[in-house]
């Protein structure tokens, strides 16, 4: 047998604290460069958020300014108001009573709507030839300065003797005229004061 025989002393062998350094210092390094990054996207998120908030500042100032000299502008005194009211405004009687005027008992008023710068009638009548009379009767009328017929409708009325009716009788039906009748202003003012 042959003796074990080791002259060199017993080292352990150690691990090398040099790659755990360089680990460390590679982790730190890379944290570093991402801190760094996020840093500098803040700073540039932050500029650009600074100038949008001068930005609406800005408007901010620019919509108060026109709220107020709107504002300012739009207050108007009480007689200004009044001016303005009457200037746009007309007396509706004389109008009322001249349209009436001209319809037959059996003629019908069923509509009226005032425009800015007329009046929309809508009248039952008879015949066709009461519709013609009516426009002649209001064009000579001096509150009128023009007279459109819109539209001539044909109907039946919902009366008793159109319900009980036979296919043998004569029934006669009615029309329904839509008209628009222009103001003459001068005169419908004229008028107004008169009464």
């Amino acid at each position: 047998m042959i003796p074990n025989i080791n002259l060199l002393p017993k080292v352990e062998r150690r691990t090398s604290n040099k790659s755990l350094l360089w680990l460390s210092g590679t982790i730190l390094l890379l944290i570093f460069i991402g801190v760094g990054s996020y840093y500098y996207s803040l700073q540039n998120e932050v500029k650009s958020l600074t100038q949008q908030h001068q930005n609406l500042v800005i408007q901010n100032e620019a919509s108060a300014k026109e709220m107020a000299s709107l504002q300012s502008a739009g207050q108007g005194s009480f007689d200004q108001s009044v001016q303005y009211v009457e200037s746009v405004s007309y007396p509706v009687t004389p109008i009322i009573d001249s349209v009436k005027g001209y319809l037959a008992s059996y003629e019908k008023l069923t509509s009226l709507t005032y425009g800015e710068t007329g009046v929309t009638v809508i009248i039952d009548f008879e015949t066709l030839h009461g519709i013609s009379t009516y426009v002649q009767n209001i064009l000579t009328d001096p509150l009128f300065s023009d007279v459109q017929v819109t539209s001539v409708e044909s109907f039946d009325p919902a009366k008793k003797e159109y319900e009980e009716a036979v296919e043998s009788d004569h029934l006669i039906p009615r029309y329904k005229a839509t008209m628009v009748l222009s103001i003459n202003r001068a005169k419908l003012l004229a008028e107004g004061d008169t009464q």
